[in-house]
């Protein structure tokens, strides 16, 4: 069974594009038991509204995807957001709808310091609020 989260923020370290159209953000969500590491899944179509609902970052976030090469390539590429912006870039909307495919393993990985996975299944914008 999935659980089922809303948030108005995650925190995001680095993008990385493995698979068209599949797109993985690594970095931290908030909750009552402080900041947890997550590698967030998503759409480009996800990731791209959720960009444009945060104004300059966002901006410059998109143009930095739109340099990256389209021709095929061996490794996945990534872009970095903590060596580009100096920190870690804090991403808003109205609500980021997301799954947690696997609750027990959640909490394992909790203990054991590895990353959650979440889908970002929907980003409900601030203008649709």
């Amino acid at each position: 069974m999935k659980n089922k989260i809303s948030s108005r923020e995650i925190l995001v370290n680095e993008i990385r594009f493995a698979a068209n159209p599949v797109m993985y953000l690594f970095g931290f969500i908030e909750t009552e038991t402080g900041f947890n590491p997550v590698r967030f899944v998503c759409s480009k179509r996800e990731l791209y509204r959720l960009l444009t609902q945060n104004g300059k970052a966002g901006d410059e976030i998109i143009s930095l995807i739109q340099r990256l090469p389209k021709e095929p390539h061996s490794s996945p590429l990534s872009i970095d957001l903590v060596e580009h912006f100096g920190i870690t870039v804090p991403l808003k909307a109205f609500a980021i709808q997301m799954q947690i495919p696997f609750p027990e393993k959640t909490s394992r990985a909790k203990d054991d310091g590895e990353s959650n996975v979440m889908f970002i299944e929907r980003v409900v914008p601030f203008s649709a609020a």
